[in-house]
């Protein structure tokens, strides 16, 4: 019986020396993370981009750290990140060791990038704040819709619109660059030509050629085409409207709107100075991009045969010469009569000299009279290379305003622009 004894006073005396030992040992076992590992600790998502309303896992790995050693606590999320579940499971590295795997489970109630508070993790009684790797929560695709934006640009630098509105000089030209976000496919683009302006597209991208991107959804940004834009007249203008039809990941069609944006224009701060090889008609330019009063009046006063009013049936030089016919009629009856010595032969003469006047004055003012236009596009500046404007029937009636370096500013009821001089036939 005390052998019995003995025995088992020993056997408790051996339990309690291994738990103590067991006791100092296991911290030292699982000693303190290094200062690179505890940098590198973070809560990381399955991928940058998650949805609202569509559960994110977190997940933070902490390798050769035995299960039992770990412990988290949750700190307290905004109101619009709702905290779901969490786990903790032991998994095993490489070299075997066993390592301790926590996983914390959330759900986004609103687009955006939401800031999580660091989540306190306990590895033997040592505390440590583990930050949540940053996501970027977009709205659910189905109910996402294509957007466009736009981007100026000038030789000096990049331009941001103040309050909707760029500001250049006559002449500077603005690069634009269009864009557009959460777009699979474009079936349609095109845009309308700015009034007063060269506006030239340099550059189209595989999206504007109607070519299909993935299915699978990107937030990025993606090119669209690009224009030059030159101002040749100061004043305020809108950006071109663009027609652009496009489809949405869900698989419905969007017709697109850009932005409002104006272009404010000012006059070039160094005016252009006439040498003595200046082109004798350096002022078509100006004249022809003149601003038209509504009442159809150039600023200048004078008619400028737009807005509505109808081509004269009786063309320019038809005019002067019916005048002049009726001046030399006139002057021959004056003769006639002077030879029979009728008193009232003054008549015909004064009659002769109003109408001599008259033909003088349709001659200065029918200079550049009126033609037949054989058809074809009227172009807003005087360049072969410039956006093509509207497009005029064969046979129609157009007044003819300036000629210059063999083309001819033109304008009826339906256009003015510029056109080539071989295009038209000279009314007689």
């Amino acid at each position: 019986m005390e052998k019995n004894a003995v025995e088992q006073k020993g056997r408790r005396r051996h339990r309690f020396l291994i738990a103590a030992l067991a006791a100092v040992c296991s911290p030292l076992a699982a000693a303190p993370l290094s200062p690179e590992a505890i940098r590198a600790l973070k809560l990381l998502p399955p991928e940058e981009t998650v949805f609202v309303g569509q559960p994110c896992t977190y997940t933070l790995t902490l390798d050769g750290i035995d299960p039992s050693l770990v412990r988290a606590e949750l700190p307290d999320f905004p109101a619009d990140v709702r905290f779901i579940s969490s786990k903790k499971e032991t998994v095993s590295g490489a070299g075997g060791d066993t390592g301790t795997r926590l996983q914390f489970q959330f759900v986004f109630a609103a687009a955006g990038t939401p800031r999580l508070p660091p989540l306190p993790v306990y590895v033997s009684r040592r505390a440590y704040a583990v930050p949540f790797a940053p996501v970027t929560v977009y709205e659910d695709p189905a109910t996402l819709l294509p957007r466009l934006s736009l981007e100026f640009e000038t030789a000096r630098s990049r331009v941001v619109p103040r309050n909707g509105a760029i500001t250049v000089s006559v002449g500077e030209t603005v690069r634009c660059t269009l864009s557009a976000q959460y777009c699979p496919q474009l079936l349609h683009f095109s845009w309308d030509v700015p009034k007063n302006a060269i506006f030239t597209e340099t550059e189209r991208f595989p999206l504007a050629r109607g070519e299909p991107l993935s299915k699978t959804f990107s937030p990025a940004v993606i090119p669209v085409a690009r224009f030059d834009w030159t101002p040749l007249v100061a004043g305020t203008y809108a950006v071109p409207p663009f027609a652009i039809e496009a489809v949405a990941y869900n698989g419905s069609r969007v017709n697109l709107a850009l932005p409002a944006y104006r272009l404010i224009v000012r006059p070039s701060a160094v005016a252009p100075q006439k040498t003595a090889h200046a082109d004798p008609q350096d002022g078509v330019f100006a004249r022809a991009f003149q601003p038209v009063s509504a009442d159809g009046v150039d600023d200048d006063g004078s008619d400028n045969g737009a807005h509505g009013k109808p081509v004269p049936s009786v063309p320019g030089k038809a005019r002067a010469r019916v005048l002049l016919a009726a001046a030399v009629a006139c002057a021959v009856l004056a003769v006639v009569l002077f030879l029979f010595r009728r008193r009232w032969a003054f008549v015909p003469s004064v009659l002769a000299l109003v109408f001599l006047l008259a033909f003088g004055w349709a001659r200065a003012k029918g200079a550049h009279g009126y033609a037949v236009f054989r058809g074809g596009v009227v172009s807003p500046v005087p360049d072969d290379a410039a956006t093509a404007g509207a497009a005029l029937p064969v046979g129609t009636h157009v007044r003819v305003w300036e000629r210059a370096g063999g083309w001819a500013y033109i304008d009826c009821d339906e256009a003015a622009g510029w056109v080539r001089v071989e295009s038209l036939e000279e009314q007689d």
